[in-house]
């Protein structure tokens, strides 16, 4: 019907909105990273190419550094079938998008915590089942930022949890 014209249709028009970092957001990531030997990994609800496109622009994720392994940028479905031994992870790459199939053994989960930079489309379980996997598995110390209601768990379970906005009386 519509490629047609039976239903009188009339475009108006379509617009973007963009919300851009705050200033320092790089100079500081870049900082915590080279100057203090800092892990930093971005967990977003937001789609996966949003949460690449942030962590690219904040320079979290340099795939001209080789921030491009299989397990660099996941969703929250993808992490979660990590935990479980014999379940098949299609991941892609980040540079040519070409599907990469891993089949999960013991070692998988160790493999994605240590490369993973990006989850996306993460639940408040994930940035927990993160944070206790960096602290159980890798021996890591985790400090862990959030803002809202959904973040109290892992803001409690970090080693160092930031709480900010409605986080903050959430969190106390």
């Amino acid at each position: 019907m519509i490629a047609q014209g039976e239903l009188k249709l009339v475009w108006i028009g379509a617009f973007g909105l963009k919300d851009p970092l705050r200033t320092g957001v790089f100079k500081s990531i870049q900082y915590a990273r080279d100057s203090s030997g800092l892990g930093i990994k971005l967990v977003s609800g937001d789609h996966k190419n949003t949460a690449k496109a942030v962590a690219i622009q904040s320079g979290i994720l340099r795939p001209e550094h080789g921030d491009n392994g299989k397990f660099s940028i996941m969703t929250g479905e993808q992490f979660r079938k990590s935990l479980r031994q014999g379940e098949t992870i299609t991941t892609y790459d980040p540079l040519t998008n070409e599907p990469i199939k891993t089949r999960v053994d013991q070692y998988t989960f160790d493999d994605v915590l240590r490369e993973l930079k990006v989850l996306a489309r993460a639940t408040p379980a994930d940035k927990n089942m993160l944070i206790t996997g960096l602290q159980d598995n890798l021996q890591r110390n985790v400090g862990c930022t959030g803002e809202g209601i959904t973040d109290v768990d892992a803001l409690q379970t970090a080693n160092i949890g930031l709480a900010m906005g409605s986080g903050v009386s959430a969190a106390r």
